[in-house]
């Protein structure tokens, strides 16, 4: 399903929709999380900065890769712009920790690349 058809659902059906795009997964002592860009410039420039800040202020590591791709550090700017990560396309946030501080840390920037506009 395309962003656009996404955001013509119903609230019911867009939440249904949006845990089905931001699933959690645990193996071993990894945690990854999948998610959709709604971010309408993608993470390009400004976007891709302050993404990289958020991923650098978080208590663990975290990496980012586009489904089927090589991950990067998410505190990489560099790293973000090489993913060429656009609106509707889904990435995979992933860190090596788990408990609290991983969950915690992944929800945060779900959160982040989940908004249609950058503040």
């Amino acid at each position: 399903m395309t962003e656009i058809a996404a955001r013509a659902l119903p609230n019911a059906a867009r939440r249904l929709y949006d845990e089905l795009v931001q699933t959690t997964c645990r193996v071993g002592g990894t945690v990854e999380r999948t998610v959709v860009v709604a971010i309408t410039e993608g993470l390009h420039a400004r976007p891709a900065a302050l993404f990289a800040q958020k991923a650098g202020a978080q208590p663990v590591p975290v990496k980012i890769a586009k489904t089927g791709g090589d991950p990067v550090d998410a505190a990489s700017i560099l790293g973000i712009m090489t993913l060429g990560a656009g609106v509707g396309d889904e990435v995979v946030l992933r860190t090596e920790s788990d408990g609290d501080d991983a969950t915690a840390s992944l929800e945060a920037l779900v959160d982040f690349l989940s908004q249609e506009v950058v503040a």
